[in-house]
């Protein structure tokens, strides 16, 4: 288990690195219009993706169609997959955004805000029977838009936890072990790892000497103290 205490981590990483939400679409979209729709929208797009491309297909998407659930009940799916292409998968995720929203008319009368009311667990169990919709991409909607308790898991702070000491691979249980370890800052800490992971903390050649936390880091210490043979982790 990491040695280190989330306070710690969290002010290590705050002193090498400042963010920008321009790097992360579904904040930036969230912050510019304030709509749960868009943001689920635009987190949907983000799957298997990049930031940058997902932002870039999202805005396509409001162009050309409109990023509303009537303009894209009214859409065609190609229409669809043509304007959302750069994000990748787009056949998928326009099938997926077109059962989306026919589920949204059919069940909760065409108004996401409908949906969201009541207890965070059960709003989340709701998101989650909802077409393109995981636990990852419920997680980020609900913390960005409630500032709810649940960590949510991209593969950038997976690598990252796993290499500093948590083990379990339950997305559930490691969602669990970071809200208790980052404990009332669960959004700053998600983006935070998010680019510690994307700049120092990489899957290949991570840049472990440079790293601000390497003094907490399992992966570190098996890797660079340990006179035992160094096995690259999964």
């Amino acid at each position: 288990m990491v040695e280190c205490n989330g306070k710690e981590v969290l002010d290590k990483l705050r002193s090498k690195y400042k963010y920008d939400i321009k790097e992360f679409a579904t904040l930036l979209i969230y912050e510019k219009t304030r709509d749960p729709f868009k943001v689920l929208i635009a987190t949907i797009l983000t799957q298997n993706s990049t930031d940058k491309a997902a932002l870039r297909a999202f805005n396509k998407l409001e162009e050309e169609v409109g990023v509303s659930i009537e303009n894209l009940s009214r859409a065609s799916e190609e229409e669809i997959r043509k304007a959302i292409r750069i994000a990748g998968l787009a056949n998928s995720k326009a099938k997926g955004i077109k059962e989306l929203v026919n589920v949204l008319i059919r069940y909760y009368g065409g108004d996401f805000g409908n949906m969201l009311k009541g207890e965070l667990e059960e709003v989340r169990e709701k998101l989650l029977k909802l077409p393109r919709v995981g636990e990852k991409t419920a997680d980020v909607l609900l913390t960005t838009i409630f500032n709810a308790k649940y960590f949510a898991i991209d593969t950038h702070i997976k690598r990252v936890s796993h290499r500093l000491g948590f083990k379990s691979k339950n997305y559930r249980e490691l969602s669990k072990q970071l809200s208790e370890f980052f404990d009332g800052h669960i959004m700053e800490a998600h983006l935070m790892l998010i680019t510690h992971g994307r700049r120092t903390c990489k899957a290949r050649k991570p840049l472990c000497q440079e790293c601000v936390i390497n003094h907490c880091c399992e992966y570190y210490k098996a890797k660079y103290n340990s006179t035992l043979p160094f096995k690259e982790s999964g």
